[in-house]
């Protein structure tokens, strides 16, 4: 979708900005990247069992399978609370999603044995498993943002800056969004009455809509399930998981500037110990022999109920025509 003359040049003007404060950062830590990890964290990095191994990458719908054995998650000393605010995530069960007529892993169900470990992603205020298609499919606003804002806090476990503008632009988006649906939460639903809506009033293609802060929302969030599936696979450089993880999201939506600052932004990558050590929920989580087993299968859980909610939104995208790629 082009953009206007004055569109661009504030961007370029904000890329060039972002790509000095990312210089400065990198060049102060010069030591912090110099320093191989340590011989007992590598070899914690390589103790994965075999049974998750086995279980790596069943991220596609098509070919899911939820057995007890990927359920198996005890309760937690700490879930995610059922406030009174407007949630339309339902009573706390297993959601059911309408595409595949199945009952998502919940980290809170299903097992006798005591929970150990705590991490970012059994202890998320809201996530995706939390959500509840409506009867159509629909995914609701409330519980789809409150997720996004859980999820983007992994940006801060990265403890980098490499990442930066994709998390002010994902906040950015939610904020549309949210402003969007409270002129109206009666009518606006779900996220898709918000677009069709716009789209009748012929508002859908506009740079500031909800319509086009959805679209960039969720090719943000099929940049983190792709990063965070190539760790899942066993990929050691966070350098190579973000540029992966890029090509297969962001990278055909931007232009060259964007493309050339996200190029040396990344390079500021952590190391992947450093990443899995801030994704366990406390130092202790951390130095318990099941840290590396739990934080795995709270990952795949959770990337499995991430993939399902980006295929809906691709798939609805796609009927209307609204996803096109900066090349084409």
């Amino acid at each position: 979708m082009a953009m206007s003359t004055c569109t661009k040049t504030t961007v370029i003007v904000v890329c060039l900005f972002g790509v000095l404060a990312l210089f400065c950062a990198y060049n102060l830590q010069p030591l912090k990247r110099n320093i191989p990890p340590s011989n007992a964290v590598m070899s914690k990095v390589k103790s994965r069992s075999a049974e998750d191994s086995g279980a790596r990458r069943k991220l596609r719908v098509q070919t899911r399978q939820h057995s007890s054995e990927n359920s198996d998650y005890s309760d937690r000393p700490s879930p995610r609370p059922k406030d009174g605010s407007p949630s339309l995530s339902g009573d706390g069960d297993s959601s059911v999603f309408q595409d595949s007529d199945k009952e998502l892993p919940d980290f809170s169900s299903a097992s006798d044995s005591v929970r150990k470990v705590n991490t970012f992603f059994s202890t998320m205020k809201t996530s995706y498993q939390d959500i509840k298609l409506h009867e159509d499919g629909g995914i609701p606003v409330v519980t789809f943002l409150d997720s996004c804002r859980s999820l983007v806090l992994i940006f801060e476990k990265l403890g980098s800056t490499a990442f930066a503008p994709v998390k002010m632009d994902m906040n950015g988006n939610i904020k549309k969004i949210n402003q969007k649906f409270s002129t109206n939460p009666r009518v606006f639903i779900t996220l898709q009455h918000i677009v069709n809506m716009e789209k009748k009033a012929g508002q859908g293609h506009l740079s500031n809509s909800a319509t086009q802060a959805l679209l960039w929302l969720k090719r943000g969030l099929e940049f983190i399930k792709e990063f965070l599936s190539e760790i899942l696979e066993g990929e050691q450089d966070l350098v190579k998981c973000a540029n992966t993880a890029y090509e297969r999201s962001l990278k055909p939506f931007h232009g060259w500037v964007v493309r050339g600052v996200f190029s040396l932004a990344v390079k500021a990558s952590p190391y992947r110990e450093q990443f899995l050590e801030h994704l366990c929920y406390t130092k202790d989580d951390f130095k318990h022999p099941d840290c590396e087993r739990q934080l795995f299968q709270d990952l795949d859980t959770y990337l499995t109920a991430l993939d399902v909610v980006i295929k809906i939104l691709n798939d609805f995208y796609a009927s209307l025509k609204l996803d096109h790629s900066e090349e084409g």
